[in-house]
């Protein structure tokens, strides 16, 4: 990650929650990130022990003489973004509910904002391309462990009534394949997450989905893999553009650096048959991992 400089002493501070690790970033007003560290996310340990190391992240970023003008945090879910309360159980195990605005608030005395990692990463993007044309509906998949998305309708994130974060992952584009915990078989995520694609790689012989790219076997053994993967993508991709109309069509996540470039020209020549297509520009995330402390600190920047 590239340090911007100093340019004043009024700083905002996102950061990330992973199930792994949390990165915390330091941002000028502009949004602009002059400094960044990572902590261990220690998600099976109860939250006043993980909360010591964020403080003493926060502190050690901040330094003295700085006035903080918020902190914006993305977790992933289930999360109510109204209340500022973390509920996750899935990836978050040890920490229970966890009211992460009001023990930011108690500790800081600023505006604290919380939402769904997902949209922190869509709206990192976003705000990454800033120097183009605004974008104001954009669609972002995440494909990872499993699949997850984000949208932005007319600047605005997409979220339900009761705060939750859509499911992208389990539209159905496969009927009758494989089974997935969601209870239904044939969704997007059992069959083009990185889950999935281990499971493929593996009846081919080779340890995951990432020693079958490394052995170089994408284009030879591993052409039925990339077929399916383009074919999943897009009749998902069908459904979402026919609903939200997107401008900007996102991918990232951690097969999407091997599979983009080959599965592209197949998905857009898919999409093209569409009578009520409309076209959309599909490219892939810019700031890979920095995406969701960027979109974190957007909450309290602008």
């Amino acid at each position: 990650m590239e340090i911007a400089k100093a340019v004043n002493e009024k700083r905002g501070i996102g950061i990330d929650i992973g199930g792994t690790n949390i990165a915390i970033g330091l941002f000028s007003p502009e949004g602009d990130i002059l400094d960044s560290t990572t902590i261990a996310t220690n998600a099976n340990a109860p939250f006043k022990e993980v909360e010591k190391g964020l403080f003493l992240a926060v502190d050690t970023l901040l330094g003295s003489n700085i006035e903080l003008l918020g902190i914006g945090i993305g977790c992933t879910g289930p999360l109510d973004t109204n209340q500022g309360v973390i509920h996750n159980p899935y990836t978050l195990p040890g920490w229970g509910a966890v009211p992460i605005r009001e023990i930011f608030q108690k500790r800081y005395n600023c505006n604290v904002q919380l939402e769904n990692d997902a949209n922190c990463a869509l709206l990192g993007e976003v705000f990454a391309r800033r120097g183009e044309e605004s974008v104001r509906n954009a669609l972002m998949l995440t494909f990872g462990t499993g699949v997850g998305g984000a949208v932005l309708i007319n600047g605005q994130l997409f979220k339900s009534d009761t705060f939750g974060h859509p499911e992208f992952g389990h539209i159905l584009v496969a009927l009758g394949g494989e089974e997935c915990y969601c209870g239904e078989a044939g969704c997007l995520e059992s069959v083009a997450s990185d889950s999935a694609l281990s499971k493929k790689a593996k009846l081919l012989g080779f340890y995951d989905f990432h020693d079958l790219v490394k052995k170089g076997g994408l284009l030879t053994k591993g052409e039925a893999i990339v077929e399916e993967w383009s074919t999943a993508v897009s009749r998902a991709l069908w459904t979402f553009a026919h609903i939200f109309s997107p401008s900007l069509v996102l991918f990232t996540g951690g097969v999407v650096e091997s599979l983009f470039e080959i599965a592209k020209p197949r998905i857009i020549k898919n999409m093209e048959r569409g009578h009520f297509y409309g076209d959309f520009t599909l490219e892939r995330s810019i700031l890979g991992i920095d995406a969701g402390v960027v979109g974190a600190a957007t909450l309290i920047l602008l």
